[in-house]
């Protein structure tokens, strides 16, 4: 089993809106080969496809909570990560790619980025649940 996870978002990058899929997994060259490849789901309904921004973690749950992080973003601070790391939208991991060391890896941001985070410390799945939940009663 590896010891690193990655967050990673893909995208149809044809025409003027890309549609965007945010994931998390330990194996990014066998998950992103099976977006490709699905028959049915999000992103073979979107053709959503390319490898347009990743991050490591070395701690599953730190990746799982990352992945929700980003979930819960505006469309539009979603484009602008990718932006500020892959301008041009280029595919980081092309079809023809076998190892994972051809696509690059942007390190994960500090745990105090994420919200409810202190002195490094990630708050527990648990506790983010109930925010969100807090959140999305208020938003009704």
């Amino acid at each position: 089993m590896s010891s690193t996870f990655y967050v990673y978002l893909l995208a149809n990058t044809k025409g003027r809106r890309p549609v965007l899929y945010v994931g998390v997994t330990n194996d990014l060259v066998g998950r992103i080969a099976e977006h490709r490849t699905l028959k049915s789901g999000f992103t073979a309904r979107y053709n959503v496809t390319t490898l347009v921004y990743v991050e490591n973690h070395c701690d599953p749950i730190q990746a799982i909570v990352r992945e929700k992080q980003i979930k819960g973003w505006r469309r539009e601070k979603k484009v602008e990560l990718v932006r500020s790391t892959n301008p041009s939208w280029r595919d980081l991991l092309p079809p023809t790619t076998q190892a994972p060391s051809s696509a690059p890896v942007f390190p994960a941001p500090r745990a105090a980025s994420v919200e409810g985070a202190r002195d490094g410390v990630v708050p527990s799945l648990r506790t983010l649940d109930a925010q969100v939940s807090r959140r999305n009663k208020g938003a009704s």
